[in-house]
């Protein structure tokens, strides 16, 4: 029998809808609560309208992982359509138990597909990275197997680095108190944001202004290159 193999992934890999379709993405919406009400991440709310909301807001929206039903319909709908495999990429573990969704359903649901998932490690375009990276070798006529090696490969080569805009979010999410974000800004500290093996998100430098913080990341960019791997 031909096998061939498609891509699942979730709403947090940030890629575009028009993207995905060329590609054959399936994308599975991440749910946000906003105001009492249960949305789909890039159905009910676009990426821009959630911006806005987070600048505005006084209390933070509340993401959670996808509906189960909604991984059974994406799956189903590609074992219907004839695919024998699918490749399952999604947020990290340490930041959502979304993963663990595709890992039970394919243990007790889809005995007659194959699918291999994957936790990224990390979270919007890195994450992204890695399922168009999946998406080329199906493009390709490759086999599911030859895309978990490259996926495995780049995700240990990748890395995401980021200096959030200001620490009111953080504050608004309780990962930061209201002192420590006016005592940051008073001296200028720029905090740099990165993943680490595990997947967890680490302050990995507090910089002293946005030039030192550009600085830092691009002396992370310089020796990444040294070393042959890949940065975003």
């Amino acid at each position: 029998m031909l096998r061939k193999f498609a891509n699942v992934t979730d709403s947090a890999s940030d890629i575009h809808p028009e993207i995905a379709r060329e590609l054959g993405v399936s994308v599975v919406p991440m749910r946000i609560n906003m105001g009492g009400k249960d949305l789909c991440d890039g159905v009910d709310v676009q990426t821009g309208q959630y911006l806005d909301l987070l600048r505005t807001c006084e209390e933070l929206p509340r993401t959670s992982m996808p509906s189960p039903s909604d991984f059974i319909e994406a799956y189903r709908s590609l074992a219907i359509r004839g695919y024998t495999d699918i490749l399952s990429i999604h947020l990290s573990r340490a930041l959502s138990s979304t993963v663990e969704i595709p890992r039970f359903l394919s243990s007790s649901m889809f005995n007659d597909v194959n699918i291999e998932v994957i936790d990224s490690r990390t979270a919007s375009v890195a994450e992204g990275a890695l399922v168009l990276k999946a998406a080329a070798v199906a493009e390709a006529a490759g086999t599911i197997d030859e895309a978990v090696a490259k996926v495995l490969t780049l995700r240990d080569l990748i890395k995401i680095q980021f200096v959030p805009r200001s620490l009111t979010n953080l504050v608004k999410g309780g990962r930061a108190t209201a002192l420590q974000a006016v005592a940051a800004s008073a001296l200028r500290i720029r905090p740099v944001v990165s993943f680490n093996g595990k997947g967890e998100m680490r302050v990995v430098q507090k910089a002293h202004g946005t030039r030192r913080a550009a600085s830092f990341m691009a002396n992370t960019l310089s020796d990444q290159e040294r070393e042959q791997g890949a940065l975003i």
